[in-house]
């Protein structure tokens, strides 16, 4: 289904670069290769693992690959509303620094097998490659106490510190 959208939106395209509209032709082709995208690299939603973007709230997560009571467990990835910008304010960069967990009860948002490459691009340049990569690779899902993170979780999240194991 996807796919078909990418090439009706292809198609439209077309007939706005053959009326000479380019600008609006090349915005069109974009929203075509972001369907595009969608449709190949698109998990099947009971899927655990991946990242997901949520349209209400503009952000990406990434998915820790670990259930808790039917909630999905996610880390921040990306602040509100941030996921078109180039810098990130120091108020937004609070969303992703300490890190964030939740656990997600709601519908899930569309899950991706892997993060797009922009938005990767623009966390290294707003938090660092270190933070990055740890956001993007680290296990934390064996690292949480799951039962005081449901005790002590709040709408937004805790920071990933307060509900760590104790040694």
């Amino acid at each position: 289904m996807l796919s078909k959208i990418s090439s009706m939106l292809d198609a439209v395209a077309d007939s706005l670069e053959a009326k000479g509209l380019i600008k609006e032709a090349f915005e069109i082709d974009k929203i075509a290769d972001e369907f595009d995208s969608i449709s190949k690299n698109h998990l099947n939603p009971k899927s655990e693992k991946g990242y997901v973007f949520s349209s209400y709230w503009k952000t990406w997560n990434r998915l820790l690959g670990k259930t808790y009571n039917g909630s999905y467990a996610e880390i921040n990835l990306t602040p509100i509303n941030a996921h078109r910008l180039d810098e990130w304010s120091p108020y937004q960069k609070t969303q992703i620094e300490p890190i964030i967990i939740r656990l997600h009860g709601t519908g899930i948002g569309r899950i991706e097998k892997e993060l797009p490459k922009n938005i990767e691009n623009n966390m290294v340049e707003n938090i660092g490659p270190d933070l990055t990569n740890r956001l993007l690779t680290e296990n934390f899902a064996s690292k949480i106490d799951w039962d005081l993170l449901a005790s002590t979780m709040r709408g937004g999240g805790v920071p990933l510190n307060s509900v760590l194991k104790k040694s």
